[in-house]
This record gives C-alpha cells, structure tokens and sequence, in this order.
C-alpha cells in the first residue's frame, strides 16, 4: 500500500502561529446562555417592552432570592454561562447512524451528545475557570480487522462462495446478489488511510482546542505496537503544524514508545495478563449471539440452497460492514453487508460488542480494574506533580525517570498516550465512572439506558480527555448545585470529557456538582480514586500475572521541543539512538512505521 495516499484533507482547525512557528493565544471563545434565565440575544437592537418588564421582574425576584434564600444564592450566580468549545468535524462513514453508530468498537468516534440523557452537562467550561493542564488517552485510529477477526471473515465467505458455486444465478433476487462479484480484500492490523485521518485531525483538535496550553508542546507516549504507534505519530505530526498528506516514514516519533508484549510492564497495553487472556468471559457474549443470530442465520441460509452459515459467521459478516467501508474509499462507499442486516439486528449487533467488551475488559472482568489501575496513578501523578507511589501496575524504570514521565513544573501542559480500546475499558473501570447499576444481562435484552456502550466509550480514535481546571469568582447554580468561590482564591477542579461528552462523577467525595457538572476539587477526586493509589487491587494483580514479575523496559526520548528543558543527563547523548539491553535498559524509538 502507498504510505502517501492522499487523503481527504480535514477543515483547517490550525491553531494561528507567529512567525516562529509557535501557538497563538485565541481569542475569546464565546459564552453560551444555557444557564441564563433571560432568552438568548436575538440580534435586535433594543429589547422588547414586553422582554424589559420580564427582565425587571426577574431581578427583582433575584434580589429577594439573594436576601433571602438560605443557600445564599447570588443574582450574578444565575447569570454566570459556559464558555463554548468550537465544534470539530469528524470523519465519518457513508452510513445511516443507526447502522454506524452500531458497529460497536468499530464505529468511528463521533461526538457523544450525552452520558445523561434527562440533564446532559454542558460541554463548555463555567466562566471564570480556565484549563491549565489537559490529558489525552486515545485509542488507536480505525485499522484493518485483527488476523483473527479477517479469518472468521474469510471462513464465512469461503462457506458462502461453495454453495452459491452449485447455482450461481441463485442469489440473483436476493439481498446477497452483491455475492456474485464481491471478494475478501481486506489487510490485516494495520491503520487505513481513513484512520489516518482521524489521527491527524486529532492533533490539529487539541492543538486548536487548548491553543492557549499548546505553545508549551506535548509530550507523547504510545505502545509498540504498529496501529498504535502510527497513530501517535500522525498525532504529533499534525499537533505542531504538519501538513497531511505526507509520507509515514518521516512522521515524528513519540517522546516515548513503550514495548508491548505478555512480560512487559506497560500501562498502555492491555496484553499483560495472562490469565484474562485464558478466561472464558468471551462465552458471556456468545449467550446473547445464541439469542440474535440464529434468526438472522435462517434467513441468509434459505437464499443459498445448502448453505450452512453458523451464529459466528453472522457475527463476522456484520463486522466486514464496518471493516470494508473504513477500507473502501475512506468511508465513503458502504460494505454490501451493512444493508443485509434490519436496523434491529444491527441493534442487537451492538450489544455483543458491548458485552464482549464489558465482560472481557471492563466491569464485568475479574481483572479489568487492576489492569487499568496503573494507569489512573499516573494520571494522579501528573494532575498533582507528586511522583508515582505504586508499584506492581506501572513501570517503576518509566515513571521514576524525569525524561520519561516528566511532572510539574517541569514538564508540557499538554499529555498524549496511546493505547487500544481493551486498555481504555479497563482504565473505565479503574476509575469507576460510566458503570451500570446492574451487570449487563448476557440473555438480553439490552438494557435500554445502559451507560456501558461499546460504540460511545471506545470506537476507533476514542479521545479520553481529562482536564485539569483552576476556577476563580466562579458563583453559578444548576439544579440546585453550585461553585462559590466568590474570595477570588484559585480552586484546582478536573473533569472528564469522553469522545465529546462530559462523563458525570458520581463520587461520594464528588458530591452532586461532580452529577450535574462533572467537576470534581482535584483533591477529592484524588481521593476517589483509592482503588488505584492503593495498589489496584495487589491480588487481582498478582493473579492477572500468574506470580510473574514483569519487566520495565524504558526508552529514553530524542531531545524533547517542548517547553521545558530535560535534565542534562539526559541531553547528553543528543540524538543518537543508544541500547544497552532489556529490563531496565535505555532505547530511544527510532522504529520507522508502514503502513
């Protein structure tokens, strides 16, 4: 495959730069009235006769309040809104949502409207905070299926070739007429050229995004493996002003690439744990294909006479849907499969995917919170500039190394990992957000409001992003929930924002602003999260090993352009690329990727 195909480029959301080449402070985003209670300004020049004695008497009922509420609710308080995010453009698949938006991790990220569908949680920040400190977790861009996904693929098709080779003029009025001149041409593993897009405009998002943190670089981490790390570097690439297309060997590297493998210590990776790996948790979501294949299974099997497709060949044909029209044409010419199948198959086909994933990596996993908990110490560590205490679920070589895990103030406002969708279901669970009251029935049916949806939480290009906020004069209420931080002094909050949507906090120690804001005080939402401080659950570790002790490979990064100045030990072997072994050893991540 040509590593420089052009793409369709993205809208320029490039951040103005001086003539040096560095970011731009952006003007003032706008503010929203979402909070107001006067109506939104129309554009007229005056208001109204009838809109001035509305206004008059709402201040007057604001100052009574103000004298005589017993929560001391302030007029300026109602009246206080939300600065505004400007809307990016996602790329997308040529597809109805109700087939796209079902294809489980396989979907392509779109912006989430809600994880509370009675009250969403407005997207913009409350004015008088701003961000000080942002944090990307991103799963890889879409790729081609696994080896093992393109197997079950081709085994369905070599089933159908053979009965319709008895009569080919068979399939001629049915829906599978496409058959007669459609081929498996899939690859395997690899970033497609529309993935490639969603990477790179990931990194003109952020960069435009937080343009006031931007000038200060980003520090990126990312896995070894090729889908991921070449997504990193489309990332990077596009961060700091590249062009697109270009040629994937020049692409930058990430600041750190951590190996991934069974006995490597890497809290981006989710393939250290050997015992997950031999669970049957699979089986669970098999119950439910047991329950919404055969159907299906029936109907494609009387079109062919002597076709004999099974429960996994449904399931592997509704997954070529997804994979051959990220392929072809960059999504804008659907795979045949994806109008075979009825809006309420491709419903149930989102279930599976959701309980494979919920019960193989997330909540439903006796090991998905400790294998995410490494992760959320170093999220810890960087929110609050204090080094990594835990051992056992992160990589002690990495994280107590300045070059490797820089922290404040020494280090870039800006974090970027890289990791996959498995890893990103444990880090959920770790955290304890987004989690169901019950566990997700593996007979269904689908729990309508089920917060555990594959295609929301980890579709391909998941952007995880955690803000660190400082809030100042900040006197607002919402649903009878309020910040009054009317002394002026600056209070640390962070909040989490998943694929465009604002995740609620239902911490105890979040109280109902973490509900109705998703904002928690940084200190409380250290403190909910012990779990992880605490050691991610030691045993459940132990067990997800099987007793190994795992290595901690660390690789040192070329001289960083960022903001800050690493330590001279570490500049003084410049750019050459220097190895000196494996556990505890240092390697710069010089790997040219593919595609």
């Amino acid at each position: 495959m040509d590593t420089t195909t052009n793409l369709v480029d993205p809208p320029d959301t490039d951040p103005k730069r001086d003539g040096k080449g560095k970011l731009q402070q952006t003007s003032q985003p706008q503010t929203s009235n979402r909070h107001s209670r006067l109506p939104p300004n129309t554009g007229s020049s005056s208001l109204s006769n009838l809109s001035k004695k509305f206004v008059a008497s709402a201040l007057c009922t604001l100052v009574v309040l103000q004298f005589f509420s017993p929560s001391g609710l302030s007029v300026t308080s109602l009246f206080k809104g939300h600065h505004v995010y400007p809307t990016s453009v996602l790329p997308s698949y040529n597809l109805p949502d109700s087939i796209a938006r079902n294809l489980g991790p396989y979907t392509p990220r779109y912006a989430v409207q809600s994880f509370d569908s009675e009250d969403p949680i407005p997207t913009g920040l409350p004015l008088g905070c701003e961000v000080t400190q942002v944090h990307l977790l991103a799963r890889h861009a879409a790729r081609f299926p696994t080896t093992g996904a393109l197997k079950s693929i081709q085994r369905a098709y070599n089933k159908l070739q053979r009965a319709i080779e008895r009569d080919p003029g068979v399939i001629k009025d049915t829906p599978l007429a496409f058959l007669a001149d459609w081929r498996v041409d899939l690859g395997t593993d690899s970033l497609v050229d529309f993935g490639r897009e969603q990477a790179y405009g990931t990194g003109k998002e952020i960069a435009s995004k937080y343009a006031h943190l931007a000038g200060g670089g980003v520090f990126v981490r990312s896995t070894s493996k090729d889908r991921v790390l070449e997504s990193s570097r489309w990332f990077k690439h596009a961060f700091y002003g590249g062009s697109y297309p270009f040629a994937v060997d020049s692409l930058p590297s990430p600041d750190v690439k951590i190996k991934t493998g069974s006995k490597y210590n890497n809290t981006l990776s989710s393939d250290n744990c050997a015992a997950e790996e031999e669970s049957e948790q699979e089986d669970v979501a098999k119950r439910w294909l047991s329950v919404y294949a055969p159907p299906i299974t029936a109907r494609l099997n009387s079109y062919v006479p002597g076709l004999n497709l099974g429960n996994d060949d449904i399931a592997a044909l509704m997954s070529a849907c997804a994979f051959e029209t990220v392929y072809h044409d960059k999504g804008r010419t659907p795979s045949p499969w994806c109008y075979v199948f009825t809006e309420t198959e491709w419903e149930a086909n989102e279930y599976y995917e959701d309980l494979r994933k919920y019960y193989e990596s997330s909540y439903g996993s006796p090991f998905g919170r400790a294998q995410g908990s490494g992760w959320v110490s170093e999220l810890i560590a960087r929110l609050t500039g204090e080094p990594v205490h835990v051992s056992g679920s992160v990589n002690r070589t990495l994280d107590s190394d300045p070059r490797t895990f820089p922290l404040p103030p020494n280090a870039p406002f800006i974090f970027a990992d890289f990791s996959s969708d498995n890893n990103i279901a444990h880090i959920i669970a770790a955290m304890g957000i987004l989690k169901d009251a019950d566990a997700l029935p593996s007979s269904g049916p689908p729990p309508v409001d089920r917060l555990f949806v594959s295609s929301k939480l980890v579709p391909f290009n998941t952007n995880f992003v955690v803000e660190k906020m400082s809030c100042s004069d900040v006197r607002y209420a919402r649903n009878s929930v309020s910040i009054d931080n009317s002394e002026r002094d600056a209070v640390d909050y962070v909040r989490i924002v998943l694929n465009g949507a604002v995740v609620p906090l239902r911490f105890e120690e979040c109280g109902d602003l973490g509900i109705v804001e998703g904002m928690c005080r940084l200190d409380e939402f250290v403190r909910s999260q012990a779990f992880s401080l605490g050691g991610g659950g030691g045993k459940r570790r132990d067990e997800c090993v099987k007793g190994r002790a795992l290595l901690d490979p660390a690789y040192a990064p070329r001289a960083w352009g960022g903001r800050y100045t690493p330590p001279a030990e570490a500049r003084a072997g410049g750019d050459e690329d220097y190895r000196t072994g494996e556990a505890g050893s240092l390697s710069v991540a010089t790997q040219t990727v593919g595609a």
